[in-house]
């Protein structure tokens, strides 16, 4: 593993409406049904669970936002065991950020996340890549559909975040000769290897997103998770003293029970590229932007304002990067000069 000692740690941005049930708590190795090639490797509580402190910070945020849904950033007992489980590496999992398909529900969506939690360190040792952060695609996912492969396109968003024109730092692809790069999940009981500082697992089925509470396996297109260092008691790692904590790795996996394509001319389905270079966003600490706005007067059809890349929800293809997703790039490289 490139990265040598990391820990990580863990937190969810999903859209709640309500608290779920109270379920007891079952520890259990986590397998899937349809296919066992492909595990979780930790022991994860049973769905469902929220811990006290999670309900009262729904609680709160939801009180404090008038009772809007909103994006809230929480913590399960789920990704409590993942931590534990990962923090001997000097790693832990801070953050998961999903796009989901328009959905009737969203009455106003509201997310204005430039400042995250976490960024990249320019020069960090740890990582040991100086003004640039690379990435790789593993070969076993990057074909959508059983028929579009997803790599070129991939390197198309890189491309577009590169041009951003923010400071000096670069965005450099790592050949991955057929590496499985996972950090959560394993291939045949085998841990993966994340050797690049953001690794692109691909399209996946759509049931492993089910075992991540949060994700809704027929609702999210992508996900993004975000792992950050930590030190010897456990704490998240700030050595360049921005108030976020410091990045060590990305991952990003796309539900394949989705209908995709590479050309939405021609061809139904989901466009690849929008949502491709939306999850790359985020892996360069791009946030979520823009306000949703379910219109009931015409046909339940969804406004968003300022139209951007980084929009939560997808509804129409946007792959093109607009002023506020440039906005979110330099806010973390902006300052990554020679």
């Amino acid at each position: 593993m490139k990265k040598g000692k990391f820990t990580m740690a863990l937190s969810a941005m999903v859209l709640f409406l309500g608290c779920q049930p109270e379920n007891e708590m079952v520890s259990k190795e986590t397998s899937l049904a349809k296919d066992d090639a492909l595990a979780l490797k930790f022991d994860a509580p049973s769905s469902g669970v929220l811990t006290e402190a999670v309900r009262k910070t729904l609680a709160t945020q939801t009180a404090k936002s008038g009772g809007e849904i909103e994006e809230l950033t929480l913590a399960s007992d789920q990704f409590s065991a993942i931590n534990e489980r990962l923090k001997p590496q000097g790693i832990a999992l801070l953050r998961v950020e999903s796009m989901n398909e328009r959905a009737p529900v969203i009455v106003f969506d509201r997310q204005f996340e430039l400042n995250l939690t976490s960024g990249w360190v320019r020069d960090d040792p740890r990582r040991g890549n100086g003004l640039s952060v690379t990435y790789n695609v593993t070969p076993f996912f990057n074909i959508a559909n059983g028929t579009l492969p997803t790599e070129a396109i991939t390197d198309d968003a890189y491309a577009r975040w590169n041009n951003s024109t923010c400071g000096s730092a670069t965005l450099e692809k790592e050949n991955n000769p057929g590496i499985f790069n996972s950090t959560i999940l394993t291939l045949g009981g085998v841990p993966g290897d994340p050797f690049s500082d953001i690794n692109v697992l691909g399209h996946v089925p759509g049931f492993v997103f089910g075992l991540i509470d949060g994700l809704s396996p027929d609702g999210t297109l992508g996900v993004a998770f975000t792992f950050v260092f930590i030190d010897e008691d456990g704490n998240p790692t700030d050595i360049d003293n921005d108030g976020k904590s410091d990045t060590s790795l990305k991952e990003v996996w796309y539900n394949d029970d989705f209908t995709w394509t590479d050309d939405i001319s021609t061809a139904p389905g989901i466009d690849l590229a929008s949502v491709i270079t939306h999850e790359s966003g985020h892996t360069l600490e791009a946030g979520h932007f823009g306000i949703g706005i379910l219109n009931a007067r015409e046909n339940g059809s969804i406004d968003y304002f300022p139209r951007a890349v980084m929009n939560a929800l997808y509804f129409e293809p946007i792959s093109d990067l607009r002023d506020t997703d440039r906005a979110a790039y330099c806010n973390t490289f902006g300052d990554w000069w020679q």
